[in-house]
């Protein structure tokens, strides 16, 4: 038996039946190397992950009092600076905050001369800079957090000595509001949106001096709470928020310990003695949850070591060391899971170089034994995902995939669906109060992306499943759901096919085709199945049981109008070869609910669980989220709860992954968030995954918004074939 571990996240145990010998491979922990220098020597700048995957830096300084206004974009697919104009009024001790329409607000600061008020936003699509309106108090070293209603809130800071005021932005009217005041004065602080949506403010200087009390800005009453104070004093430290909604506090001019902050109590507790004391040090969550931690200042001398925290243990391990000592600079995780660290003081110069730390990128093994034996490998890791930037392939790309579904096989997630490419939405109504044939969703030239996937986090592209060219009849394409049909060892993929000579959504009709592999080329079995109950189909998607029994979930459009109230929705059995379907014989009968679609079914202890919203059809707003069960798939089903639509996504699947909890699964509710894209192009709108947790009598609790969340996730896979034919992880 071998056992190896990657870089501390990923496990993999392989048995064979000819061998008892051990060998243990070890990846190094972590490797930093240089990267292209920024155009201009910076500190005390901001760096924004932009929706396009380029770093945005802003401003900062140089000889510790000369403001910098210009910025630059640095691109992880060239590595390379290039710069993109310059700010107004904006130096240094200033504050990024990047909004929902994917443009950066850029508030407050020091220009030099004189702490100021101004505030400017940088738009990525044209790379250019526009005053906004300015703030009602001039502040530097504040903070500003991104809420979940959209408008930005900014805190404290200091004109000379520390604020106790607070103000909020709005985007959609570019105006500022005065709201409620801290209860003590802070500069050099930090702010935490917690998963409840409010604001977790500590430490920072308030009387010249560092303070350990903490507080909660409750955006709905738009007050302030004062909570437990921390267990040490603070500033100029970091705060993080982990994927189990705790907050994890580093550093500060205050010695080797962290702190944890549990919303759910209240409460903090210590967590671990640091390798090295730090103050204007960076920390950056990585896409397994831990923590990577930067530079600084500490016992008297400039760092320029790096160490990381795992949430899982609460320990602190070394994460080498980088190319230059750094305090005051950026870090930034990019989309291919390396850290860009850039700029900084070395104690005894400003610097612009930047360098990768490729710690959480080493996660690629090819194993080659020469052996037929029986395989079992497990990898497993904790992932974390984003849902405020666009999901990237291996390849750095856009991924260009909605409405399908993801299933896990073989040890790979599959992910099947529409590819809408690079159209430029256009002006006008959206949703399903409108037949909109000139949208982008209803384009003649939509495809099939297959992605694959080990750990749900690094997806690549394994190209066109099904091309609409290979149809006879041009058509729209939409709404693409495949299965591995176990009996007849094809894979068979639905979609929803509507005609080019139809006159509205109401006119679709679904088709089959089928394939040897997963990656096709699909072959068209037909473009209007008539086996189904009803007729005037809409949305759908495809379960298959355990038994290897598969069935349709579907809309119907009884009298052919879309804006009829019974826009209703069934479940029916498919056929043993999956591509045809049983009839009314086999048709749960209609749900209580009218005017829906979007669903996706999925099974759990036994309970079969129906999931849908209202209509929507590529609304910006979303849609809300019904669930009803049942103990056998064709009903009789009742309705448990509704889910709400924090998200603002119209669902298209509920995955079921594997973990290494004692349950052995976890649910994944996946949404698309239509015109979000902030280029407006409908290939790159966005996805919105969330994890489903649930009360003991198996109804789905509520889905509040989640910006960020770490899962466990593993992949198994069996084979009898000679490992050299095999694997990569």
């Amino acid at each position: 038996t071998t056992t190896s571990t990657v870089s501390s996240t990923i496990t993999m145990t392989i048995s064979t039946t000819t061998t008892s010998t051990t060998t243990t491979t070890t990846i190094p922990h972590s490797q930093w190397s240089n990267t292209d220098s920024m155009e201009t020597t910076r500190i005390w700048h901001t760096s924004s992950l932009l929706t396009n995957g380029k770093v945005l830096v802003t401003g900062g300084g140089i000889n510790h009092n000369q403001a910098i206004k210009s910025a630059e974009l640095y691109d992880h697919s060239t590595e390379t600076w290039t710069s993109t104009g310059s700010m107004n009024n904006i130096g240094f001790y200033h504050a990024a905050c990047i909004l929902q329409n994917g443009k950066v607000l850029v508030t407050g600061g020091h220009n030099g001369s004189a702490v100021v008020n101004n505030a400017e936003l940088y738009d990525p699509s044209t790379g250019t800079w526009t005053v906004t309106n300015t703030m009602h108090n001039v502040r530097a070293m504040h903070t500003a957090s991104l809420l979940q209603d959209g408008n930005v809130l900014i805190t404290g800071g200091y004109p000379g000595t520390s604020l106790t005021s607070a103000e909020l932005y709005d985007p959609s009217t570019e105006t500022w509001t005065i709201t409620g005041n801290m209860n003590y004065p802070r500069n050099a602080h930090t702010a935490s949106i917690l998963t409840n949506g409010k604001v977790l403010v500590i430490g920072g200087i308030g009387n010249h001096a560092p303070q350990n009390t903490s507080e909660l800005y409750d955006p709905s009453t738009r007050t302030w709470t004062n909570i437990d104070s921390m267990q040490i004093a603070r500033s100029y430290h970091t705060a993080s928020m982990l994927s189990n909604g705790k907050v994890l506090v580093v550093g500060g001019y205050t010695g080797y310990i962290a702190e944890l902050y549990d919303p759910s109590t209240g409460s903090w507790i210590t967590t671990g003695k640091m390798l090295n004391q730090r103050t204007n040090h960076k920390a950056s969550v990585l896409t397994n949850g831990k923590v990577l931690v930067t530079g600084g200042f500490g016992d008297n001398v400039h760092l320029n070591t790096a160490e990381l925290y795992d949430p899982l243990t609460q320990t602190w391990t070394s994460a080498g060391s980088m190319k230059e000592k750094r305090w005051s600079h950026i870090s930034a995780v990019l989309p291919n899971g390396k850290v860009l660290v850039a700029g900084g003081y070395t104690g005894r110069e400003d610097l612009n170089s930047a360098e990768l730390n490729i710690m959480m990128h080493t996660n690629l093994i090819l194993i080659s034994i020469f052996l037929t034996a029986l395989v079992n490998t497990v990898a497993c890791g904790n992932i974390t995902i984003s849902n405020v930037v666009p999901r990237r392939d291996t390849d750095g790309n856009i991924m260009d995939i909605h409405d399908g579904n993801i299933f896990l096989y073989d040890g790979l997630y599959y992910y099947f669906g529409a590819s809408y490419g690079l159209c430029q939405e256009p002006p006008g109504p959206s949703g399903c109060s409108v037949w909109h044939p000139g949208g982008c969703g209803f384009q003649l030239d939509h495809n099939v992306s297959l992605y694959t996937s080990t750990n749900l986090s690094d997806w690549t592209f394994r190209g066109y499943a099904f091309q609409m060219s290979s149809m006879k009849t041009p058509g729209i394409l939409f709404r693409p759901s495949v299965l591995p049909n176990p009996k007849t060892k094809k894979w068979v993929m639905w979609f929803n096919f509507l005609p080019s000579s139809g006159t509205g959504v109401s006119q679709s009709q679904f088709a089959v085709a089928i394939s040897d592999t997963p990656h096709g080329p699909f072959q068209l079995v037909t473009n209007n199945v008539t086996s189904l109950a009803w007729d005037n189909t809409g949305d759908l998607n495809l379960f298959q049981d355990t038994n290897g029994d598969a069935y349709i979930i579907y809309t119907s459009h009884i009298d052919g109008n879309i804006y009829n109230p019974n826009h209703l929705m069934s479940v029916e059995k498919l056929s043993d070869d999956y591509t045809s379907s049983l009839g009314k014989s086999f048709n749960s009968g209609f749900f209580g609910e009218t005017f829906v679609e979007a669903p996706s079914m999925f099974k759990r202890n036994e309970i079969y669980y129906a999931v849908f919203g209202q209509c929507c059809c590529y609304c910006k707003e979303g849609s809300g989220v019904t669930v009803y069960t049942s103990s056998s798939p064709l009903g009789p089903y009742k309705t448990m709860n509704n889910l709400g639509n924090e998200g603002h996504a119209q669902q298209f699947n509920v995955l079921q992954y594997r973990t290494s909890s004692d349950t052995g699964y976890g649910y994944l509710w996946q949404g698309n968030q239509w015109q979000s894209a902030p280029d407006g192009l409908k290939g790159h709108d966005f996805n919105y995954w969330t994890p489903m947790s649930f009360n003991q009598d198996g109804s789905v609790k509520y889905m509040n918004y989640t910006a960020n969340f770490t899962i466990d996730v593993v992949s198994k896979i069996h084979s009898n074939r000679p490992l050299s034919h095999r694997f990569k992880i």
